[in-house]
């Protein structure tokens, strides 16, 4: 299966690791943010979505840019552009599970 969301994917890893450097539980990050710790856990895995404004309140908590979000490494650079390829290839029909 292809993650529909390469792009929150790699911003959930972002915010894993801003909550681990700042040794904050994901219980106590989804009660700052005010949505469920079932919802943090999504975001952070990347299986939702998050929208400008709640990326904005993430900065604010772990003292960031929102910009800080985006600057991905290689690895993620590279995992999204894979993930995007297969998709447009499955969308074309060239490529099957």
């Amino acid at each position: 299966m292809i993650n529909r969301y390469p792009v929150s994917k790699a911003i959930g890893k972002k915010i894993t690791y801003y909550r681990k450097m700042k040794g904050i539980s994901l219980n106590e990050l989804a009660e700052l943010i005010g949505v469920s710790q079932q919802q943090q856990s999504r975001y952070e895995r990347g299986v939702n979505r998050i929208n400008l404004d709640r990326l904005n309140q993430y900065a604010e908590i772990f003292d960031i840019h929102i910009k800080d979000f985006f600057i991905l490494d290689e690895k993620d650079d590279h995992e999204i552009k894979t993930i995007l390829l297969k998709k447009n290839e499955a969308k074309n029909g060239k490529y099957n599970n």
